[in-house]
């Protein structure tokens, strides 16, 4: 029983094993843990426990080179963890499918969304809880009389966006472009100031609802969605003009409602505005901030995991 890197003559393998583990139900293809814009030949896309030619178990790893904190360094957002819980030597082995991403060098992991059993884990080896709570605020308070400044527009569209971004976000953009994620740009035509923003929408929830008045709101809601923060490329610049964004989210995202991890934006952006619990963990080195990471280059963004 070994623990091997999977690369790609295993995929078909690991997923034969993850299409037959009932902990995820029906999943197309895993085409999210084995297709994404950004992967590199050097790294792999997770590790797996094999015995007698039989994976018995499987780590997915989303590895990227990416510049945080100011420091470029490996980033690497874990997912898809599972292990034959009917094979005592597999489970005995569940956690030392970590060793080899923690050795890599200068490398940032993280896990956004981990079962029970994978969050004792991960505390015990030192994971550290990025967040402890979520912002939500209603997008419709756009229209109750704020107009846009002269100089600033709000872009909604990839290819009219790419042209104003700097390198980093050029990069950034293209390696999601392809997949489920919502842009928006607003700048500044005159000082070239901006804030590029990424999110995934998800449906709205209504709780708390009479049967009667359910029915009738969620046919109401089903038209609208929730877009879900996953980047932020300068939370002042957005803060300082949030209406007119939250005008092009309820009129080209259809968007009822804007949520945010807090480390992700720290500032107030309405009176509105109010708390979600969340649950992130993640483990980094002493040099760098929750605020540093954000939700990209994750199962976040390449299932819509929100």
């Amino acid at each position: 029983m070994v623990i091997t890197e999977v690369t790609n003559e295993m995929v078909p393998q690991v997923r034969k094993f993850l299409s037959s583990r009932k902990e995820f139900g029906f999943r197309r293809d895993w085409d999210v843990v084995f297709k994404y814009a950004w992967k590199q030949e050097n790294f792999p896309y997770g590790y797996a426990i094999v015995h007698e030619g039989s994976v018995l178990g499987f780590l997915g790893t989303l590895f990227c080179e990416r510049i945080i904190g100011g420091t470029s360094l490996v980033y690497c957002n874990l997912s898809s963890w599972v292990v034959d819980d009917n094979h005592k030597g597999a489970r005995s082995l569940a956690a030392a499918l970590l060793a080899p991403a923690l050795k890599t060098k200068n490398v940032v992991i993280t896990s956004f969304t981990p079962n029970e059993n994978a969050q004792r884990t991960y505390e015990k080896i030192g994971f550290k809880r990025i967040d402890d709570h979520q912002i939500a605020l209603p997008t419709v308070t756009s229209y109750l009389g704020w107009g846009k400044k002269g100089s600033r527009d709000v872009l909604s569209r990839p290819d009219e966006i790419e042209r104003y971004l700097n390198d980093k976000d050029r990069k950034i953009l293209m390696d999601h472009r392809n997949l489920d994620c919502a842009h928006v740009l607003v700048r500044d035509s005159i000082t070239e100031q901006y804030c590029y923003m990424i999110g995934m929408k998800s449906p709205l929830r209504l709780r708390r609802l009479s049967l009667s008045s359910h029915t009738w709101l969620a046919r109401f809601y089903s038209r609208w969605n929730c877009f879900n923060v996953c980047y932020v490329s300068n939370p002042v610049f957005l803060a300082e003009n949030i209406h007119i964004v939250n005008k092009c989210l309820w009129k080209n995202c259809s968007s009822l409602a804007l949520r945010y991890d807090a480390r992700l934006i720290p500032r107030r952006l309405s009176v509105l505005q109010y708390k979600l619990p969340t649950v992130r963990l993640c483990f980094s080195s002493a040099d760098f901030q929750a605020g540093d990471i954000d939700d990209l280059y994750s199962e976040l963004v390449t299932d819509n995991m929100y």
